[in-house]
Parts: C-alpha cells; sequence; structure tokens
C-alpha cells in the first residue's frame, strides 16, 4: 500500500512539472503594476453601505481552482493580489500560500470567447448559506459598476440543488451561460471579472460571521422576500436536521426534544423536503422558530421583524451568525447550548443534548 501511494504521489509531481512546463510557472508580485500593461484591465473600487470592495477586470484572465480549498485569478502568470481566495481548515490565508504557486496550474486549459463572471470560492460554495451569503451577494458588487448583459458566462460551483436553479432563476442568471467549476478549474476568458469576497476577510470563517454586513442581508430580503410562496402558515416552527450528510449538530435527545414540542402547538419541518421559496415563506410567517445551529437556520434572513428564534448549539460552538442576523433583522434570539455529553454517548448521532426544561421556560 505505501508502494502505491508513492507511486501516486511521484505520477502527480511529474504531471504538475509538465503543466508547468506547458503553461509556465505561476509567481506573486505584491504590486498591481503588471495589469497596467494592458490598458483594457481595470480595478474598480466599489463601496456598499461603507463597505469597500475590489471589483477586477483583466483582460486574457485565468481562473485556476482546487475546488477544494484555493481559487487562483491569473494575469500573464501572475497572482493577481486580492482577487484570490484560499482558506485551509477554516481559516483564510494569504496569495503566498496559494497552492498554484508551488504545483501551477495541473488541468487542461479551456478557453472561452467574451466576458466571464467568476463567483466560486472553495469547496464550502454548495452550502446553502454559503450560497446565499458568499456566492450570490458578488452579483450585487459586480452590478455596481458593470451590467449583468455584458456577461457571457458565469464561473458558478457544479449545480446540484433546486435551491441553485430557484435563486438563479429568480435572479435572471440564464442558465445557458452557466459554467461549472468542476468541468472548468482551468479557464481562460478574453475578459475575466472578479468581486472580493462579500464579507470574509481574515481569520477563522466562524469567528468572523458576527461581521457580516447588513447590506448583504437586506438585499437578499429585497431580491427574495417578494417570491415568497406560503404553502405552509404555521406561526410555530421546528427545524429537524435530521436529514443532514453531516454529524455535527444534530439533537441526541430529538425524540424527547420533539414531543415536548409537538404538545405546544409546533410542526416539524425537514427543509431538503421543501423547496426555496417554500422556505422563504415559511420563515417569514413564523412568530417562533426552533432548530440546531446549521445552514437551514440561515432563512431567518427572510423572518419578519420580533419574530423569536431559539437556537440550539454544540458546547463551545463559537459561530455568532444567527445572533447577528437577529439584530439586523430586529428578532428576538436566544441560545440554547448543549448540556455535557455523558461519555456513553460518544457514538450516538449528534453532539447536542437539550435541555428539555430549558426549552419549556423558553416556549412557555
Amino acid at each position: 500500500m505505501k508502494i502505491k501511494k508513492k507511486l501516486q504521489n511521484n505520477l502527480k509531481k511529474i504531471f504538475q512539472k509538465l503543466f508547468i512546463l506547458m503553461y509556465g510557472k505561476i509567481i506573486f508580485n505584491k504590486s498591481y503594476n503588471f495589469l497596467n500593461e494592458d490598458s483594457s484591465n481595470c480595478l474598480n473600487k466599489v463601496t456598499i453601505d461603507n463597505n469597500n470592495y475590489n471589483c477586477f477586470k483583466i483582460a486574457n484572465g485565468k481562473i485556476y481552482t482546487d475546488v477544494v480549498e484555493n481559487v487562483a485569478v491569473i494575469s500573464k502568470n501572475n497572482l493577481v493580489k486580492d482577487a484570490c481566495f484560499q482558506k485551509v481548515n477554516g481559516e483564510l490565508k494569504r496569495e503566498i500560500d496559494n497552492i498554484c504557486l508551488k504545483k501551477g496550474t495541473p488541468r487542461f486549459k479551456k478557453n472561452k470567447k467574451g466576458n466571464l463572471l467568476s463567483l466560486i470560492q472553495d469547496a464550502s460554495e454548495n452550502n446553502y448559506s454559503h450560497w446565499l451569503l458568499d456566492i450570490l451577494p458578488r452579483l450585487k458588487i459586480f452590478e455596481e459598476n458593470n451590467s449583468m448583459e455584458e456577461i457571457d458566462y458565469f464561473l458558478l460551483p457544479e449545480l446540484k440543488y433546486s435551491f441553485h436553479y430557484e435563486t438563479l432563476k429568480i435572479l435572471n442568471i440564464p442558465f445557458d451561460k452557466i459554467l461549472s467549476d468542476r468541468k472548468n478549474r482551468h479557464i481562460e476568458s478574453e475578459k475575466l471579472f472578479v468581486t472580493d469576497h462579500p464579507w470574509y476577510k481574515k481569520g477563522f470563517i466562524h469567528d468572523e460571521m458576527i461581521n457580516m454586513p447588513e447590506w448583504i442581508i437586506i438585499w437578499l430580503r429585497n431580491k427574495f422576500l417578494s417570491k415568497a410562496e406560503n404553502d405552509h402558515n404555521n406561526d410555530k416552527i421546528y427545524i429537524d436536521r435530521s436529514d443532514s450528510l453531516f454529524n455535527h449538530c444534530k439533537i441526541i435527545n430529538s425524540e424527547q426534544l420533539w414531543n415536548l414540542l409537538k404538545k405546544n402547538g409546533f410542526r416539524k419541518f425537514k427543509l431538503t423536503e421543501i423547496n426555496f421559496k417554500s422556505q422563504v415563506g415559511l420563515f417569514n410567517f413564523a412568530d417562533i422558530i426552533i432548530g440546531a445551529h446549521g445552514a437551514g437556520l440561515s432563512n431567518i434572513i427572510f423572518s419578519k421583524p420580533s419574530s423569536r428564534v431559539i437556537e440550539i448549539k454544540p458546547k463551545d460552538h463559537v459561530n455568532k451568525f444567527f445572533t447577528r442576523v437577529s439584530k439586523i433583522n430586529n428578532l428576538e434570539h436566544k441560545e440554547i447550548i448543549s448540556r455535557p455529553l455523558p461519555p456513553d454517548t460518544k457514538n450516538e448521532n449528534g453532539d447536542i443534548l437539550v435541555d428539555l426544561d430549558e426549552i419549556e421556560k423558553l416556549i412557555g
């Protein structure tokens, strides 16, 4: 097995060297001087609600992504400062840590005539919450100085879920103009447009979510609230996360919790079973929302003022995003932190043990 792995690593290194010979070595320059070599290049400074952003237009610009941690923006084999994205183990790194500086661009390059707008980042891009907060708001940044009509291609995460298609349709993004980053990991276009990340500028992502700009929440409400479908007019809702692919932020005593909530007039929902417009309507109608910390609870973005949100979290979970959204939307937000897990629960499906007495006091 060790020999097989060693052979695989050696083959990877050989291929990387071949691609460097084919496309050249990528270098890092701290200045933007190389962009001035072509007069059609442009760096627009954008300000939205006192938040400053860059929007790059690069002639014959290239994108390389490993679709896991790195997105490299390249002009004439220079890594473009401030336009790249590299997040390793949940922490945003500097451009000099971008993988292409070590491994080059080990994928065959595709060429596109026309204008391409890149909206991609790391593997989190397909998560419902990150799709709403990280990917879509780049459209707003771009449109501050540009028109969507001039874009021939949109480089996006691979479209897998119904919320991808629903949100893009509402935003009038033509599906025939969409390119998947999975199928276009190394791509060059006549004109490449790239924006800054809408909110993530430094450090660990969970620490930074408390600083979410207000304009992003307002923009999402303006774009999607008018399209809400009120299929479920329930004023008390419980969001069941048992359908999540991941074990974190799951409730061990979920059955007992649900029995308590059911007696108090709540209705349970699995959001994977509800389309996007109905999720918006569901959260906008509800007066009280209970659920474990997770992407689905991001729909409190669409909740009406004075609604009550009870967020159930594992112990020592530092993410304060829902606290921030609640402040922006004038919601009444409460956190319930998991009780210590007994030793014999280590193999249970979840990491949250809910104090039912605490829940009963909050909903009473």
